[in-house]
């Protein structure tokens, strides 16, 4: 029996990168799947690259016999190469900055024989890249082989050597982590392994759903990515990322790194500063005593900027060998839930540059000055900044002051000229000797329109198990919000993506709820959707069954939900003669006998169980008495 080995060649056109088109592959196996990806050069030379096609070659490892040969030539009449078609609407737009809605979002492309994905923004073409499709059938009895890739073009060639397509070969995933900061959602990972992914998130790390319509595309210039959150409104929200081969294939993935935020939380852990002794390191906290509710802390350092991190419960210090390394606060929760302080970059005197400003911020004001602030790094032998601005990313970065900025904000008025153009800044820190960080993240302020933004539009609402998804067009040049008002009040959400979940928890309630969609651009001019009802939602009642016997010198408390699927059962109690209620157990199943030791001789005690169900809903039983 043959094997049918698929051969995927992802092809990338660079547009922005010198004249010199090199063929750099790079490849994975995943079970009976190859995925090639190419990046050129120049776009230019990588037209003739694709219009020239490749050579596609099997080799038997031992013999160093052709065993298959194939010519790989994408068809072409499925799309035009000119940048005028390349504006058009029928083709998929990327975005560069997932956390930016004034990039527009992804469509749907048509009658297109492979996969092209475009990355644009206002002015121009970033990125394209073309998947092709090819099924090899190869004789059962050869394990392993290789793989030579010629270019008709160059005559350039990539060989890759020893390919066994009988092994499920483990994909590693990448680091990722998703780290929860005042409000605030940081998602990071490094584009390896997959050439698409999934960035998924959850409200009870059981239901999981896309946070974008499509999959973000592994670019090395995208490795980090900020995520303003919205979890506030539902309590806490969980995040995982999944691999994908294609845009039609999803990869079996794994959770690999979550974070939790609360609605009602205000405490943090935070660094204030760092001055380093010797070995020893001492740091302001914005708490010497842990709040209540925190269960126990513990120090991460890092040697660099990456995710591997050592953790101690000990006070932090360098060893005697150590130059630099950065270190982070961490706090778990009784729940298990760990929050993150901010990344402090400890080093010794004239050991390398200083931390690279992280919280760049920026607005064009109604007076069409520029306003930008940062927050200082902590760095013991900080002088100030530098300021860098271009008004595309095909263009190189300029310096936008001669001198060195002391203060952490900076006002820039625009020439008449550059006020109807997109502009990017960066931020970089700059030391006592005058060694520079590395840039910060670039901050995108669109062009300012005079004219109010196109007004939203409902599309379509489905109620989809215990959550309610909603379908809106909406003007991307512009901020969008999401209002929903009823009975517990006003809520605002920021609005990404042309779709959104909401779960059901949200419109309970004896009133409808009133949806409206806002945009709003840089001008301040605002466009107003229609008002969307939604009925209020009915909770499931669910009987809660709880027992109390006295035993000697304990109590059998027995408690059942008529909810299978609760997420946690907690069970409280009190003294008869006290109002206050303390926990007992806290369990995630929906059944359990506990056996209640913590007594005082002759003390009558009261208990009562709180459910939680699946969908957050919180349910509560009767009293219960251990003397009645």
């Amino acid at each position: 029996m043959k094997k049918i080995i698929s051969i995927v060649v992802v092809l990338g056109l660079n547009l922005f990168s010198t004249l010199n088109a090199q063929l750099h592959f790079s490849y994975l196996v995943k079970k009976d799947e190859i995925i090639f990806r190419w990046v050129p050069e120049n776009y230019v030379h990588a037209r003739q690259y694709i219009r020239a096609g490749f050579l596609l070659e099997f080799i038997h490892t031992e013999s160093q016999k052709r065993i298959y040969t194939e010519s790989v030539l994408p068809d072409l009449s499925a799309f035009q190469m000119s940048n005028d078609s390349l504006r058009e609407k029928e083709f998929l737009f990327l975005k560069k900055f997932i956390d930016e809605p004034e990039l527009k979002d992804l469509q749907k492309e048509k009658n297109l024989a492979g996969l092209v994905l475009l990355l644009c923004d206002a002015d121009s073409v970033l990125f394209r890249a073309m998947a092709l499709g090819i099924k090899v059938k190869m004789p059962e009895d050869i394990n392993t082989f290789q793989i030579r890739l010629t270019s008709r073009y160059s005559g350039e060639q990539a060989f890759i050597e020893k390919v066994n397509p009988h092994e499920q070969a483990e994909t590693k995933l990448p680091d990722f982590r998703a780290t929860c900061f005042r409000k605030t959602t940081r998602i990071e990972f490094a584009n390896e392994g997959f050439p698409y992914w999934d960035l998924q998130y959850s409200l009870d790390s059981l239901h999981w759903e896309n946070l974008f319509q499509r999959p973000l595309v592994s670019l090395n210039q995208q490795k980090h990515h900020w995520i303003s959150d919205t979890a506030q409104l539902f309590g806490r929200r969980f995040y995982r990322l999944k691999g994908r081969t294609s845009f039609g294939t999803q990869s079996e993935g794994e959770l690999i790194k979550s974070c939790v935020c609360y609605e009602n939380d205000t405490l943090y852990p935070e660094i204030k500063s760092w001055k380093l002794e010797g070995n020893r390191l001492n740091l302001e906290l914005n708490q010497q005593n842990l709040p209540l509710w925190v269960k126990k802390s513990f120090w991460l350092k890092r040697k660099s900027s990456d995710f591997t991190a050592e953790m101690f419960s000990g006070f932090p210090a360098l060893s005697p060998n150590e130059h630099s390394a950065y270190f982070t606060w961490c706090w778990i929760r009784e729940s298990g839930d760990t929050l993150f302080s901010n990344s402090v970059y400890v080093f010794r005197p004239d050991d390398g540059p200083p931390p690279m400003v992280d919280d760049l911020n920026g607005e064009i004001q109604q007076d069409s000055l520029i306003h930008l602030w940062w927050n200082k790094p902590l760095a013991s032998d900080l002088y100030g900044y530098r300021i860098f601005i271009r008004y595309s990313q095909k263009e190189e970065w300029q310096e936008l002051s001669r001198d060195i900025i002391t203060d952490t904000f900076f006002n820039f008025s625009p020439y008449k000229n550059q006020l109807a153009r997109n502009y990017y800044f960066s931020v970089s820190a700059v030391d006592v000797n005058r060694n520079a960080s590395c840039p910060s993240y670039e901050l995108f302020l669109p062009f300012r329109s005079s004219q109010a933004p196109i007004k939203p539009i409902w599309k379509r609402k489905t109620e989809k198990n215990d959550s309610l998804f909603l379908e809106f067009a909406m003007d991307w040049s512009a901020r969008n919000y999401l209002f929903l008002i009823n009975e517990a009040g006003p809520k605002i959400l920021d609005v990404y993506s042309e779709s959104l979940s909401l779960p059901q928890s949200l419109f309970t309630g004896k009133s409808s709820t009133r949806l409206v969609l806002m945009s709003k651009n840089n001008s301040g001019r605002k466009s107003v959707s229609d008002t969307l009802f939604v009925a209020p939602a009915r909770p499931a009642v669910f009987p809660v069954f709880i027992h109390v016997q006295k035993r000697a010198g304990s109590t059998l408390v027995s408690i059942e939900s008529g909810d299978q699927n609760a997420r946690e059962l907690v069970l409280y109690k009190r003294r008869a003669a006290e109002p206050n209620w303390q926990i007992c157990k806290i369990v995630k199943t929906s059944k359990i006998d506990f056996i209640d030791r913590d007594l005082h001789p002759g003390e009558k005690y009261v208990y009562r169980v709180k459910v939680i169900h699946s969908d957050g809903a919180v349910q509560w039983s009767a009293e219960v008495e251990d003397y009645k």
